[in-house]
């Protein structure tokens, strides 16, 4: 548990900055203490010279005046509050499969993810069996056992056509299981256990593949897991750059966590790319110099992209950098989602060929 103690008296400035670091701290899945200390004599004895101040599990220190706003402090704590949490795990993945070249290749990429990881994974097919339109009772109700075991049965016969082309540490580790319900619900009701969600996005080809791009989309949007799309037509490569879309007013501990964890992982430089638009404002030398020191030993690079539109700029700074891996924060209209759009990826002069990771904004 994080001790954290601010010190200070009621003024309205550290009523401001206590009512921020609450919100960061319930919002940012940390098991924390928060204590309040006023009593003139305590910060006398603790050393304290000025307030508002945050001493973080007795050793992390920072005073207030330090720094220009109240913004810029809080965004200091939340930096500091980093290098106490715990690595991001990648122990347990999921990769849905509809049986479609899309999430076929989706399992090739969660099963070198399990052999990188030593991660355990489950390959899962959802059945949404057929409903009587006028008495609302599922049809063949009866055989549902029988259909899951041939689906179970088609899982293992597809995952052993690629396991003895991939060394996993333990192919025991790999599981097969047929769900019953709705593809997008279920997989979101199913992943909550799980680390990370494998899936693939597709283009417009089969009845199939318009299905689980639908799907995947919803569930990129809307779990509260993190998800990998892989693009139909994306093949399998070591991760060795990895663009990171930042956003200094939204991102919390744990996008950075993942981005540093997976950074730290695969060896990989790491991009961490401000697209600047007319809603986004280059951000300040103490954001970079906060991000360079949390991202200390890990190889990054900043890059600041000048666009009419956030989709625009990484549409371009991908299409000019040898990216492996994108990760991005999905708000409530998540502009990566038109990458996949089929009506207007067809406008469009590039077409993204790298798995995307996408972690959703739960406070959106």
């Amino acid at each position: 548990m994080l001790s954290i103690k601010l010190f200070g008296i009621q003024t309205p400035e550290y009523i401001a900055i206590r009512n921020e670091l609450q919100y960061l701290l319930e919002n940012g899945g940390y098991d924390f203490e928060l204590e309040e200390v006023s009593d003139v004599q305590t910060m006398v004895d603790q050393d304290i010279e000025s307030i508002p101040f945050v001493k973080i599990n007795g050793t992390a220190s920072l005073a207030y005046k330090e720094f220009d706003n109240t913004h810029l402090f809080i965004e200091a704590i939340h930096l500091t509050l980093l290098t106490f949490t715990k690595a991001y795990t990648m122990k347990k993945l999921l990769v849905p499969v509809d049986f479609s070249p899309a999430s076929e290749r989706a399992l090739q990429y969660a099963l070198h993810w399990a052999a990188h990881f030593g991660s355990s994974l489950e390959v899962v097919n959802v059945y949404m069996p057929p409903v009587d339109p006028q008495y609302g009772s599922i049809i063949g109700i009866n055989d549902l056992e029988k259909i899951q075991g041939d689906k179970v049965k088609q899982l293992d016969d597809l995952v052993e056509k690629w396991k003895g082309k991939i060394a996993l540490p333990d192919s025991s580790l790999v599981n097969s299981k047929c769900l019953i319900g709705f593809p997008a619900e279920e997989i979101m009701r199913y992943a909550k256990d799980f680390d990370l969600i494998i899936i693939g996005a597709t283009g417009e080809k089969s009845v199939l593949e318009k299905w689980m791009g639908s799907v995947s989309m919803a569930i990129a949007q809307k779990s509260n897991t993190p998800v990998l799309l892989v693009p139909e037509n994306s093949a399998f490569k070591p991760i060795h750059q990895i663009a990171y879309a930042f956003s200094p007013d939204s991102d919390k501990s744990a996008f950075l966590t993942l981005a540093k964890h997976l950074s730290g992982s695969f060896g990989a430089l790491i991009h961490l790319v401000h697209v600047l638009d007319k809603n986004h404002e280059e951000p300040p030398q103490s954001t970079r110099e906060l991000l360079t020191e949390y991202f200390a030993h890990h190889e990054i690079q900043f890059d600041h992209v000048h666009a009419d539109s956030v989709a625009s700029g990484l549409e371009r700074y991908l299409g000019n950098h040898p990216i492996d891996l994108l990760i991005m924060v999905a708000h409530k209209r998540p502009f990566w989602e038109k990458w996949f759009h089929p009506s207007v990826t067809k406008q469009m002069s590039f077409k993204p060929k790298i798995p995307i990771l996408v972690y959703h904004n739960q406070e959106d």
